[in-house]
């Protein structure tokens, strides 16, 4: 009577009705049953990439889609810019001895700042879902999520931003240097100015200043995103006609 080897224990056993192992219950065939005579048909267990190399693999595997730069472009800074105009408005009720009027300013300026906020979460997700699994220094979710965390995010800002223009500057020269240069030096200084920000009256001024490099930083960030989306799909196939998001 023909004997296969087990997968798993490794013990030589007589296949069942059930064509499992009486030790281990581990399926011995698929399909026929092999003649063990000869040791090079015995049955071998498929190998598994680990629980990360898989993960990563399903971010790799989603296309990257073009990006519309009008939209986040027109999103950002120019919520940047009311919220900025309505901060000053908001100060200069308060300075004129009208505090409720300048209390209700700032809180309408809250609105395009949660929109503002949100386009820009959406677009530092994309620009790290860009470059994985490759020399990406984080993934997306990390990218953005970790912003949120308080005192943390002074850290986390400048690898956000300027870690990923050094990271896809990275990718761009594995890829052979066919993709466009980021600009690492504006990454880093719109990271210093963010944080200038929060003292007050500088960061008036350090807002006007971030509201020029994050113009020429979104526009670079979509670029490149859409310079990747522009040859490679979800298994490095070209992919010419995704839509914009």
């Amino acid at each position: 009577m023909p004997t296969v080897v087990c997968p798993d224990c490794r013990n030589t056993v007589v296949p069942t009705l059930d064509d499992k192992c009486p030790h281990c219950q581990v399926p011995l065939t698929r399909g026929e049953l092999p003649d063990t005579t000869d040791a090079s048909l015995t049955i071998r267990p498929e190998p598994r990439a680990p629980a990360q190399m898989r993960a990563t693999s399903a971010i790799h595997n989603q296309p990257v889609r073009f990006v519309s730069k009008g939209l986040y472009m027109g999103s950002i800074i120019g919520s940047l810019a009311l919220a900025m105009f309505l901060g000053i408005v908001s100060l200069a009720f308060t300075m004129s001895g009208e505090p409720e009027a300048g209390a209700g300013v700032a809180c309408v300026a809250y609105m395009p700042i949660i929109y503002g906020v949100v386009m820009l979460a959406i677009l530092i997700y994309k620009m790290w879902a860009a470059i994985q699994p490759g020399p990406a220094r984080t993934t997306p979710g990390k990218a953005v999520g970790f912003l949120f965390i308080p005192f943390f995010n002074f850290y986390w800002i400048f690898q956000a931003y300027w870690g990923w223009t050094k990271d896809y500057n990275q990718y761009s020269a594995q890829r052979g240097g066919d993709l466009p240069t980021m600009p690492e030096g504006v990454a880093v200084a719109i990271c210093i100015l963010c944080i200038l920000g929060v003292v007050p009256l500088v960061g008036i001024l350090a807002g006007l200043i971030n509201l020029v490099l994050f113009i020429i930083f979104i526009s670079a960030a979509c670029d490149g995103i859409n310079a990747i989306a522009a040859t490679t799909g979800a298994a490095g196939l070209p992919q010419t006609h995704a839509p914009l998001v």
